[in-house]
């Protein structure tokens, strides 16, 4: 039986920090169902012998990561050629020990603005974890 998009019906688009490892757990383990899974852990460069069948494979990853986004981070990843790489770049950005997403983090602090107090100390929790 064939994956096809219906069975990511159930995998929600992933919005963020929030979601992103439920989400990429869910993409990952359909991933390796639909055999997609390939195109998101080897290059194109790699896959010389099976050109035709890894371009078809590719677009297939691409397109179920497409539906799985929301507006915002499909902006991320529109300059991205092939899956691995829009993998690779969503990863960058959500996965919570890489160096960028510290960075981003640390910048999304500094210009935070306190607007009501109690909302305030409940979101600057968030930051605490990363400590």
């Amino acid at each position: 039986m064939a994956i096809t998009l219906d069975d990511f019906a159930h995998v929600e688009k992933l919005v963020g920090y929030s979601n992103f490892s439920i989400w990429k757990f869910q993409v990952v383990v359909l991933f390796k169902a639909a055999d997609v899974y390939v195109v998101i852990t080897t290059t194109m460069e790699d896959a010389v012998e099976n050109d035709k069948y890894w371009v078809r494979m590719d677009a297939k990853a691409q397109r179920y990561i497409i539906t799985k986004n929301n507006k915002g981070n499909i902006q991320f990843i529109m300059s991205c050629n092939t899956a691995i790489e829009m993998s690779q770049k969503l990863c960058s950005i959500y996965e919570r020990d890489s160096s960028q997403n510290i960075s981003l983090l640390l910048q999304s602090f500094f210009n935070y603005k306190i607007e009501d107090v109690a909302a305030g100390i409940c979101k600057t929790k968030k930051y605490r974890s990363y400590h």
